[in-house]
């Protein structure tokens, strides 16, 4: 069916779903009340009429989307109606059972299926797990539950696979919803499946996946899923991921310039931003600080008067100073409209005599927060719009325009992309956008855009030619396992935005910086018990001169636009606790010269049973990503980023309450690390470690690494 079978379901009119006959809609069920929507609930087929126009798969879509519809408006549904039940089950095991194939894979992403299935999953995840009993999780709704979960589950896995997949994974949070289930499954099957089964017998599937399949496979098999899914999409977590929501955030009017569909974004970018941009063309005759300011006090046209309303590009000056150098100072003049003393936060316009478009300035500062340039369909449609009235226009005052043709790096290019990427700092960087100003490799996004990329296409290579094998044997757990570790090294990502902020965190660590609004401290501003051994100790003396500055300054300096684009957790902190950091614009208000135009206050947050060794270490990662271990490897020697094991072991249960799931990952692989190196392991120690581990639906192999310690 082509195009056809893949479109959004979303995109089947309204009269060719009335021809569905044999297929019964929701909205032709009564729901004028929650007892009406419960009784009179009918099971949707899911098989596809032969009317429908859908392939299978998108069908199948269709009837989950409609399930997840109902399930938004009553939540009872999934306690109270055991044909809703068994028809989600039914219809998501449907689609479990062929999302290996190719076709089927990309007909779910293409259609927004993947999407669905996603927001489907936070839902079952946020109240399934309410007044379980051992009674109860043995009852059939309980079991069809645990299978719908466990079958998503594998969907997810299967589709984590694929970098374009995980992109929009990565959008709906459900790395958050897995996370909460995972932890809640590994205490249900302590809980309630203690008895474990006597058949130990190792099956083929167990081995790959390293499974028991003794307690309950469904749930074992979910957590495996779930965990593998979890670990992809964190690695996509990088600062590129949290920092580009960051800048959405700040500029919800620009969304729809930049995604080809409407999607609600949270407005935490825009409560930090202290930097807007304008772009309104004047009179001036030199377009310098001191030409603009003779020009407002000089200019008598009422119409030529500045507003707020004129700086619509909002961005944060903390990105701006990690990433370029004279950014502002060389491409603006500040309109210094409430006679503040001087300081980077502020109102700047463009100077128009730098032949800088618009465009390319939004663009431009979206690279400073995702470090690449992404192109939706709408944003080349909206170059080919100004391209096209420009060549109107010359062909109207007579000039020849047969040999003028649409070229999206020439556009780039004479809108000024060349000098604003001089002013970037990072070398790396600067040198992947040059590469790419012919845009030949640019990402076109858009509703056709197939689920495989190029690397999806060569990994498919390898597995045809490893299956087409002649007269070879071989070994096929380890070819998935080399599979896997491809994906998982592939999903990695480190580059100019790690060594940018990498730099910015040894400014913070050392206690040399004044550009900051937030000051994170232990509880009362002590050094916890963590601290005064690493103290104690002349292998950490980097580490020691941290500490001793953190708590002379009353805690670490840190930005809270960083802070809240990478944790959750600091983010609602903000939400509820701290104004914005200019009110004018995130209230709308009126400007009045009595007012204070920017918030300079210094928030600061006590983090409590935490020490500064941890905390230090949460904030590495916050600003460094990837990069985490690299912090001063070449200039403080090999063994700069080392902590003793029980910092790692406090960082890893906060990273529980900062949401950052690579962080745990990473405290997993160092505490078993350095309990190899050690000559012997305390045997209190190894059992608080397995009780940490299975509290904190830590990794199988940490869980082992600390059972092997206990005799």
């Amino acid at each position: 069916m082509g195009n056809q079978t893949a479109r959004s379901f979303k995109s089947v009119t309204k009269s060719q779903k009335q021809k569905n006959t044999q297929h019964k809609m929701i909205s032709d069920t009564p729901t004028s009340s929650t007892e009406e929507l419960i009784t009179n609930f009918t099971k949707i087929p899911v098989t596809r009429p032969s009317s429908s126009p859908m392939s299978d798969m998108v069908y199948r879509c269709h009837v989950v989307e409609q399930l997840k519809d109902l399930l938004n408006n009553e939540k009872a549904l999934m306690k109270r109606n055991l044909d809703f039940v068994e028809n989600l089950k039914d219809v998501i095991h449907r689609i479990s059972n062929t999302i290996g194939m190719r076709q089927n894979k990309n007909d779910v992403f293409r259609c927004g299926g993947l999407k669905m299935i996603c927001l489907l999953f936070n839902q079952l995840a946020s109240y399934t797990f309410d007044d379980l009993t051992e009674g109860s999780v043995k009852q059939k709704p309980w079991k069809e539950l645990e299978e719908t979960i466990s079958d998503i589950s594998y969907i997810l896995y299967k589709m984590a696979e694929h970098t374009r997949a995980r992109a929009v994974m990565i959008t709906t949070g459900v790395i958050y919803s897995m996370w909460t289930v995972a932890q809640r499954f590994t205490n249900i099957l302590e809980l309630f499946f203690t008895d474990k089964s006597t058949n130990t017998t190792e099956r083929p599937i167990a081995r790959f996946y390293r499974l028991r399949l003794e307690a309950n496979q469904q749930i074992e098999s979910a957590i495996y899923h779930m965990n593998e899914i979890i670990e992809l999409l964190s690695s996509e977590l990088s600062l590129s991921s949290d920092l580009t929501d960051l800048f959405k955030s700040a500029n919800r009017h620009l969304n729809s310039a930049t995604t080809d569909e409407e999607e609600e974004v949270d407005s935490f970018g825009l409560q930090s931003c202290d930097v807007f941009l304008g772009f309104v063309d004047l009179p001036l005759t030199e377009w310098s600080q001191k030409g603009f300011e003779m020009f407002l006090e000089n200019n008598t046209n009422p119409s030529l008067n500045l507003s707020l309303s004129d700086f619509d590009l909002n961005l944060h000056s903390s990105i701006i100073n990690a990433r370029t150098n004279e950014f502002l100072d060389r491409f603006f003049v500040k309109w210094n409209f409430d006679k503040s003393e001087n300081q980077k936060a502020g109102f700047y316009l463009l100077k128009r005599d730098q032949g800088i478009g618009k465009f390319v300035l939004q663009k431009f500062c979206q690279l400073l927060y995702c470090d690449s340039l992404i192109f939706t369909q709408s944003d080349i449609q909206h170059l080919k719009d100004e391209w096209k009235s420009e060549v109107d226009k010359l062909a109207n005052a007579g000039e020849d325009t047969s040999d003028m043709e649409f070229s999206i790096d020439q556009t780039f290019e004479k809108g000024g992309i060349k000098i604003l990427l001089e002013s970037l700092k990072n070398a790396s960087t600067k040198t992947n956008i040059e590469r790419l100003l012919n845009f030949k490799e640019i990402i076109v996004l858009n509703a056709d855009t197939s689920l495989f990329d190029e690397f999806d296409e060569n990994l498919l290579k390898q597995e045809m030619d490893f299956f087409f094998k002649e007269n070879q044997e071989r070994d096929n757990v380890q070819f998935f396992h080399h599979k896997k570790d491809q994906i998982k090294e592939h999903a990695r990502h480190t580059g100019g935005l790690e060594e940018d902020f990498t730099n910015v965190f040894q400014s913070i660590a050392r206690g040399k910086t004044d550009d900051f609004d937030v000051l994170m401290s232990t509880e009362g501003n002590e050094l916890g018990q963590v601290d005064t051994e690493v103290m104690g100790d002349e292998k950490y003396a980097l580490q020691s001169s941290w500490l001793i500055s953190a708590q002379e300054m009353g805690g670490m300096a840190c930005h809270r636009c960083i802070l809240s684009a990478r944790s959750e957790y600091m983010r609602k902190i903000f939400k509820y606790e701290t104004s914005p950091k200019c009110l004018v614009k995130c209230e709308d208000l009126k400007w009045t010269n009595d007012m204070e135009l920017f918030n300079k206050e210094v928030k600061s947050i006590q983090i409590p049973n935490l020490s500064y060794s941890t905390l230090s270490l949460i904030l590495r990662f916050i600003y460094c990503g990837e990069n985490i271990l690299k912090i001063d490897a070449k200039s403080e020697g090999s063994d700069s980023y080392q902590l003793i094991p029980q910092t790692y072991v406090e960082c890893l249960i906060a990273s529980d309450l900062f949401l950052l799931y690579p962080l745990k990952k990473f405290c997993e692989l160092q505490i078993m690390s350095q309990l190899t190196s050690m000559d012997e392991v305390d045997q209190e120690f190894a059992i608080m470690l397995l009780n940490i581990a299975l509290t904190y639906n830590c990794s199988d192999a940490f869980k082992q690494k600390c059972s092997s310690y206990i005799k």
